[in-house]
């Protein structure tokens, strides 16, 4: 019996492993989803919650991890900077560059995005 591409993706993204260090928890994407109204100076938009594990580069260079995977501009690494893995399926919109993650009472902002090769999961360079 082979396994559907949807219940493999999920299979894998449960896989990603948590090593010493890691963080895993849950985190709050707010997605800009409407125009700015300048008579009320609002925007629309909405939160979903999702399963993230949250670790650092240890050195490494994201344009590394990013060669041949996307054809995302890499940009390079600053002090502080996390990498986060979350379930693909957990989310209803993509992450966008400049989308707000709140993890652990942190906020941070995406700055590069990718999803791993069984599209199973995002992996995000989040900014404080």
């Amino acid at each position: 019996m082979a396994l559907s591409k949807a219940k493999f993706k999920s299979l894998a993204a449960k896989l990603i492993k948590v090593s010493s260090g890691d963080i895993k928890g849950v985190a709050a994407f707010h997605f800009n989803s409407g125009d700015w109204n300048y008579k009320t100076q609002t925007s629309t938009s909405t939160t979903e919650q999702a399963d993230a594990v949250v670790t650092s580069f240890e050195g490494k260079d994201f344009v590394s991890e990013l060669k041949g995977v996307s054809k995302i501009k890499a940009t390079s690494l600053e002090m502080g900077d996390v990498k986060m893995f979350v379930v693909f399926d957990d989310l209803t919109q993509d992450p966008q560059f400049s989308t707000l993650v709140e993890f652990n009472g942190v906020k941070y902002t995406v700055i590069n995005r990718m999803v791993d090769g069984a599209e199973a999961a995002y992996i995000l360079q989040l900014r404080s």
